[in-house]
């Protein structure tokens, strides 16, 4: 039998076996086709978003070395040269040479185009930003340090030109420099000293004047060059090409699959294949949005699914719902147990509202929770805050041998932005109040607090620049010799004709940069003063949070150590001596000071929880009665038990004693009965700019 026979008798088993082999290797293909053209999209992706961040992060670097005094170009042009890489990748993807991603060429050149400006400018930007910096602060300082010795015109003058370079810099204006006049006529100089440092300012001057306006125009042309818009548009016509391929995809494998439902075992094989695959694109993409609106430990929603959620309703209410002290958790009993307690609470919150209506439950970060509502009466759901707090703090969690209880801070809002007022009111809870239930109202005042603080913070950075941090003397009288031998130095914030005391900024200041240079200069106007006035002893407040601040430590030994002299005459009163947490590290900074010469005071005795086991190992010098024991010695007989208590104590331990809140005759008198050797208040003076004339101090010594 010959071939053309064979053929004949099996022509269609020959037709079937050859189109099922075809079908195979066309199915091969496409899978192949398939599997590289994801590789290619996923990698090409990858590179957009990295290019995308690391855009994002340069020009907020350049920003904040603009704004900033400290100077960071390594990691600026490292992060110069991780766009040029993530870019080079894209530029040459092979996914760009296939047909129907061809488009994204010219889309390419304009982003390199965008990227060389931005390199550009960068690179001129950091070239003259150090120097310009440098040469601003330095006749700042120039000027700060040489105004005594100036005539008050050619003083004013200097300001008033720093000023308008800082008003230019600050507002990225050069408009502010035109038709100013930025040099300092020669003739205000009166003498050879004020020559010279006319010289030298208008040096200064010239430069600035010559190159903050690059600066600006840099800065400006930073942020013209608006590459996360042409990324994004790169994004959005990416997306409609990938669309397309996966439509075109899913044409081709369903004809695919038409043409093998006809075929034999083989082919029905290649079908079930197809059908696999394509279930497994939907898996995946399925997979991919729910982790995205979803976190992976709780399998609750997350805060991107809950901002999507809120912009659907209309009369939104939320709860966010805190861990209280989670933090603590994790670092005791490690990350293990603060997953199970998170589990947990989840399980809690989701049984707590099992059969309630109109709801949804999201983590929304680290150790917190929400609950999303929709036209929920309030009562109804502040019903449900009451509950579930007490739900969570009477449950008793257990893991292994441990038993936990913790609680919980919830935070109640329906005030549009709903989340973002909520946030507020739980960040106000976990600060300023020891309940557990918050609502966030208008009259809190959270979003005005916040407009305050950034005021007071701009306060304190002009007082700083401008001089404005004093400090107010309050005098200590010995009482045997009605003689003024000490002061307290406090510190104030004069301001635009008004006087500012710590209560009013120091919290504020206390988390922020500003802190440690209003530490310094108070430390330094306090040896200035002690160096003037050598007969009296001066002593400064520090907190125990001070204690645990290297930086804070540095600047009062660095201080002190520039003129021992006066050193010694310098006292550190430290406040709160009730948080004491390290004995042994506040043994060792007391040491350290008395190696000045220098003198401790423990400031508010008697108050709080006043620790007499403190003294047996502390070499304190002073202890000064609480103001609250003081005020009452002469109404109160247990205050003026308690008084005497103290005094005996003292000195039984052969410590001195200072009385604060002296205000009147009568409670000197007892105090002097009492055997107190020093006293402070009111009665001998309030706190002062300026120290006392002896002849001041006009109290018979009763």
């Amino acid at each position: 039998m010959d071939l053309n026979n064979i053929f004949k008798r099996y022509k269609s088993v020959v037709f079937v076996i050859f189109f099922t082999v075809v079908s195979v290797l066309y199915f091969i293909y496409i899978y192949k086709q398939e599997i590289e053209l994801k590789k290619e999209q996923k990698e090409f992706l990858t590179n957009i978003t990295h290019l995308q961040i690391d855009l994002a992060t340069l020009q907020h670097m350049i920003y904040r070395v603009y704004i900033e005094t400290y100077n960071d170009n390594d990691i600026i042009s490292q992060k110069i040269k991780d766009i040029n890489y993530h870019f080079d990748k894209i530029k040459h993807s092979k996914l760009l040479k296939r047909k129907n991603y061809k488009t994204l060429k010219n889309d390419t050149k304009q982003l390199q185009s965008a990227i060389e400006n931005l390199t550009k400018t960068t690179t001129k930007f950091l070239m003259i930003n150090s120097p310009l910096k440098n040469s601003l602060i330095y006749i700042i300082n120039f000027t700060t340090d040489s105004s005594k010795k100036l005539n008050q015109q050619l003083a004013n003058e200097a300001y008033r030109i720093i000023q308008n370079y800082l008003s230019a810099k600050n507002l990225t204006d050069v408009s502010v420099l035109e038709n100013k006049t930025l040099t300092i006529p020669e003739s205000l100089a009166k003498n050879e000293y004020e020559k010279k440092f006319i010289l030298v300012f208008n040096r200064h001057s010239k430069f600035l004047n010559k190159n903050l306006p690059l600066i600006i125009k840099h800065i400006s042309t930073v942020k013209n060059i608006d590459t996360n818009q042409m990324l994004n548009g790169f994004l959005h016509k990416f997306s409609d090409i990938y669309v397309k391929d996966l439509q075109y995809i899913k044409y081709e494998t369903g004809i695919l699959v038409f043409i093998l439902a006809v075929l034999l075992l083989s082919v029905i094989y290649l079908l079930t294949a197809s059908i696999k695959q394509k279930l497994k694109i939907e898996e995946d993409a399925k997979e991919l949005d729910w982790i995205l609106h979803h976190d992976t430990l709780t399998k609750l929603r997350n805060r991107y699914s809950i901002n999507k959620d809120i912009a659907k309703l209309k009369n939104p209410s939320i709860l966010l719902i805190n861990i209280d002290r989670f933090k603590d958790i994790n670092d005791i009993y490690g990350n293990k147990t603060g997953d199970k307690v998170l589990l947990d609470v989840s399980k809690l919150i989701k049984s707590f509202f099992e059969n309630k209506a109109h709801f949804k439950i999201y983590r929304v970060g680290g150790d917190e929770f929400a609950v999303l509502f929709e036209n929920t009466p309030k009562k109804q759901v502040l019903e449900y805050v009451y509950s579930l707090s007490a739900d969570i703090q009477s449950h008793t969690f257990f893991y292994d041998n441990l038993k936990l209880n913790i609680s919980v801070g919830i935070a109640y809002n329906d005030i549009k932005p709903v989340f973002e007022n909520a946030d507020l009111a739980l960040k106000h809870l976990k600060r300023n109040t020891n309940k557990s239930v918050i609502e966030y109202t208008d009259n809190l005042n959270l979003r005005t607090n916040i407009q305050n603080n950034i005021t007071i913070l701009s306060m304190i950075k002009e007082a700083i620049e401008s001089d404005g941090v004093v400090p107010f003397f309050q005098p200590i009288v010995d009482l045997q010799s009605c003689k003024i031998v000490k002061y307290e130095a406090l510190m104030r914030i004069k301001h635009k004709g008004k006087v500012y005391l710590p209560y009013q900024f120091l919290d504020i200041v206390s988390k922020t940069v500003y802190y440690n240079k209003l530490t310094k200069i108070m430390i330094e106007k306090v040896m200035q003063t002690a160096k003037k006035n050598p007969r009296y002893r001066f002593s400064i407040n520090l907190s125990m949070k001070d204690l645990e601040e290297e930086s804070t430590l540095n600047i009062l030994f660095e201080t002190l150590g520039s003129d021992p002299i006066t050193a010694s005459k310098i006292d550190v009163e430290i406040l709160e001596v009730e948080n004491i947490t390290d004995i042994n590290t506040v043994a060792d900074f007391i040491n350290k000071l008395h190696s000045f010469g220098c003198e401790v005071l423990i400031d508010d005795f008697g108050s709080g929880y006043s620790n007499f086991s403190y003294f047996a190992n502390l070499e304190i010098d002073i202890l000064k009665i609480d103001g609250s024991i003081v005020d009452e010695i002469a109404t109160n007989k247990r205050k003026y038990h308690m008084l005497k208590s103290i005094v005996m104590f003292s000195k039984g331990m052969n410590i001195e004693n200072v009385a604060e809140f002296v205000d009147d005759t009568e409670t000197l008198k007892l105090l002097k009965e009492s055997g107190v050797r020093y006293a402070q208040g009111f009665l001998f003076s309030p706190p002062v700019e300026e120290l006392l004339p002896e002849t001041q101090i006009d109290i018979e010594c009763l």
